[in-house]
């Protein structure tokens, strides 16, 4: 019985001390990437345009591949700082012989998951102010934690969760400069092509939605919040960039954030299928 335990014993010590050692080499490999400047699964705040890069890569928030790159987020936050959606980017370039090049190859984005959650996110959402709200004509029951019909019965209502208001949704002023924001609603979905006799979405062309304010965007991709959104939907439209050196009276090719009060989606993509002096 003695020489099993020792066999045992050794045996355990030999898989420790491998196990030791392959993190003792993971951790020299990542201190040696830092010191030359490579992060991983960081996130810093801004705004960075990838309309123009060849391969547009969508991952998940939890997704692993978050952690081998650092990606820059366009947030959007509440009032009080919290942060309640918005879309991180990474972006790669060409590489050559002579150096890096300017053209984008790839551009990886996830949508940023809420710092705050709803309870009930299937009746529910979370508004730009952070404060989670039942949809149209729902009720918040404490004894559930779900946002359901109303009944005969009064229903309590949660501190944080209130019925939006039966009114008219009203349009602001469409935003002007990088950085601004607006409010807004969705007035018609589609897709980027429609067939020239029947006037009918030609599926797999790309998404296309236009808003109250006048602001349309279009995709060469399928926008996946853009095809989950519904008319009238409450949008929060934020612009991230403006081309530069443009022909007179060629304003094509803004870029906008959007994000939908209902779905929490946020998605980003251009005024124009070209940019402005394009085709």
């Amino acid at each position: 019985m003695e020489i099993i335990k020792n066999n045992l014993f050794q045996k355990g010590g030999g898989e420790v001390a491998g196990i030791v050692g392959l993190i003792v080499i993971v951790a020299i490999i990542m201190f040696v990437l830092y010191f030359f400047g490579v992060s991983f699964g960081v996130e810093s705040e801004g705004i960075v345009k990838y309309d123009d890069c060849r391969q547009i890569i969508t991952i998940q928030d939890n997704s692993w591949q978050k952690y081998l790159m650092k990606f820059t987020c366009n947030y959007i936050k509440s009032p009080t700082g919290k942060i309640i959606g918005g879309e991180c980017v990474h972006i790669t370039n060409d590489y050559s012989l002579l150096g890096s090049s300017n053209a984008c190859k790839k551009a990886y984005i996830y949508q940023r998951n809420p710092d705050v959650k709803c309870p009930d996110m299937v009746n529910g959402f979370l508004d730009t102010n952070g404060v989670c709200k039942c949809n149209q004509g729902y009720e918040f029951n404490t004894a559930s934690n779900k946002c359901e019909l109303p009944t005969d019965t009064n229903t309590n209502m949660s501190d944080n969760i209130t019925v939006p208001s039966k009114t008219p949704n009203t349009t602001s002023a469409i935003p002007t400069k990088v950085g601004e924001c607006s409010k807004t609603t969705v007035s018609k979905i589609g897709t980027r092509l429609t067939d020239g006799t029947t006037g009918q979405n030609i599926a797999g062309s790309g998404s296309e939605i236009e808003y109250a304010n006048g602001i349309i965007q279009v995709s060469y991709d399928n926008v996946q919040g853009i095809e989950d959104a519904l008319i009238g939907d409450n949008i929060n439209l934020c612009l991230v960039s403006i081309p530069t050196d443009c022909p007179a009276g060629d304003n094509r090719g803004r870029v906008y954030t959007a994000l939908d009060e209902r779905t929490g989606h946020t998605w980003q993509a251009s005024d124009s299928e070209h940019s402005c002096g394009g085709a």
